[in-house]
C-alpha cells in the first residue's frame, strides 16, 4: 500500500497528493514532530517494521532509513507520546507474539533509541499511552488478542512495571480484563464527576478508571 499525504490549500479545500510518502503494506500510522521543527513527521507500522518519515515542512516526506522492531514483527500499532518527560515525542510499537511490543526514545531530532523493555507476554494488537495513575506521567495500556489485556506504570524514567497488584485507585478490574481485544481507546468520559477518569474499548467493553 502507498501512503500518500495531502495538503490544504489557503482557502481550506484539500489538493491531490504531493506524492508517495512510503511504499509499505502498512498497518498503521501516527503523525508527530519527530525532529522539533514544527512540522508534523510521519511514522509508519509497515509489515516488517517501523518507519521514521521527516517533513521537509513543504508536505513531502522523505525515508529516515531507520527500521524500528524486530523484524518481521509484523507490527500493528503505533503510539506517540513523551514516555520520558524531556519534552520529545517517544513511540511504542505493538509486535506479535515472541517479536514482542517495544518502546523507542526520541533523541529530539528524530532519531529512536530502543528503551530495553520488551513486553512479550501478549499478542497486542493495539497500545494506548495515557496517565493512568495520575502521577504526571504516561503509562501504558496494551490490547491483547490472546489473552488478558495488560497494564503497565510508568516509574517516571520510561521503565514500565506491570501492574500484577493494582495499588491506589486502579481497581483490580484493570489488570489483565478480557482477552480478545483488537482495538483500544482512552479517555475522560466522566469530567463532571470531578475527578479524572480513563476509559478503553475492548471488544466493546467500556472500562472505567
Amino acid at each position: 500500500m502507498a501512503f500518500r499525504a495531502s495538503v490544504d490549500s489557503s482557502v481550506g479545500a484539500l489538493i491531490p497528493p504531493l506524492g508517495p510518502v512510503a511504499d509499505a503494506n502498512g498497518e498503521k500510522v501516527a503523525l508527530g514532530d519527530f525532529d522539533g521543527d514544527g512540522d508534523l513527521d510521519c511514522f509508519v507500522a509497515s509489515a516488517d517494521f517501523g518507519r521514521v518519515l521527516l517533513n521537509d515542512g513543504q508536505g513531502s516526506y522523505s525515508d529516515s532509513g531507520q527500521r524500528l522492531g524486530r523484524s518481521p514483527s509484523q507490527p500493528k500499532d503505533v503510539d506517540l507520546g513523551d514516555v520520558d518527560g524531556d519534552g520529545d515525542v517517544d513511540v511504542v510499537l505493538t509486535g506479535l507474539g515472541s517479536y514482542g511490543t517495544q518502546v523507542y526514545l526520541n533523541d529530539g531530532q528524530g532519531g529512536f533509541q530502543d528503551q530495553g523493555q520488551l513486553f512479550l507476554n501478549g499478542v497486542f494488537y493495539a497500545a494506548e499511552l495515557g496517565d493512568l495513575d495520575s502521577d504526571g506521567d504516561l503509562d501504558l495500556f496494551l490490547a491483547n488478542y490472546d489473552g488478558a489485556d495488560r497494564v503497565y506504570f510508568n516509574d517516571g524514567d520510561a521503565t514500565f512495571t506491570d501492574v500484577v497488584k493494582c495499588p491506589g485507585n486502579i481497581e483490580p478490574r484493570w489488570c489483565h480484563c478480557w482477552s480478545g481485544s483488537v482495538l483500544l481507546s482512552l479517555g475522560d468520559v466522566r469530567p463532571r464527576w470531578g475527578s479524572r477518569h480513563r476509559w478503553s474499548m475492548t471488544d466493546g467493553l467500556l472500562v472505567l478508571n
